[in-house]
């Protein structure tokens, strides 16, 4: 159904709310509505709901996004870049304003496994940014990972700059780190948890060197 037709049905219930004793600014306010729904009148319904809900989602966390993911992949690109950083208390307080479907979604882009009630899932991911000793180090991890994605990255110069990076870590900082960056850990030794993150720094080197054979 197109969006034209609804805002027909909605402006032909204004002469009934005239006649019915409604004041006039009720009646303006319904007037408002349909000159709204006039703007989108060439739109689809689903393309109209799609549209509201993006509006929300960019009321709750200052992020526009034209896909179906509603800005819950731009927001966690967003908490990921503010580790460390003041303006990360700000975000992880929109994550709370966001509906159980939003929340699982960005807990999909922070590689989290969403569990129990919405409180819990909030708690979980605020709990990836607010370990006392691993923000910095997921931020710095971060932008390793951003410099191995480039095309023309320097690979030998990352994992040098990994190494100096762990290097000084205890095994402990290491398992909070890794965890806070997303790595799934099967084990907790210092080698395999090193191996966990430097895989997840060079991600996109090795799946490209996967289609290169």
């Amino acid at each position: 159904m197109k969006v034209s037709t609804l805002s027909q049905i909605v402006r032909s219930l204004v002469p009934a709310l005239k006649e019915s004793g409604a004041n006039q600014k009720v009646v303006t306010e319904w007037e408002k509505a349909c000159d709204v729904f006039d703007h989108f009148r060439d739109r689809s319904t689903d393309e109209f709901v799609a549209f509201l809900t993006r509006a929300k989602d960019y009321e709750l966390t200052g992020a526009w996004s034209n896909s179906s993911d509603g800005g819950t992949k731009k927001l966690a690109a967003e908490l990921l870049e503010s580790v460390g950083k003041p303006i990360l208390a700000d975000k992880l307080k929109a994550v709370g304003k966001l509906t159980v479907p939003k929340l699982k979604e960005l807990c999909t882009h922070l590689e989290i496994s969403p569990k129990g009630k919405k409180t819990d899932i909030v708690d979980a991911i605020r709990a990836k940014f607010q370990s006392s000793k691993t923000p910095d180090m997921v931020r710095r991890l971060q932008e390793l990972r951003n410099r191995a994605d480039a095309a023309d990255a320097d690979y030998a110069a990352i994992e040098a700059d990994l190494m100096a990076l762990t290097k000084p870590l205890a095994v402990d900082e290491l398992v909070s780190a890794a965890e806070a960056f997303g790595v799934i850990l099967t084990t907790t030794t210092r080698e395999q948890v090193l191996e966990g993150i430097r895989r997840k720094v060079f991600a996109t080197k090795i799946a490209r060197d996967a289609i290169a054979y």
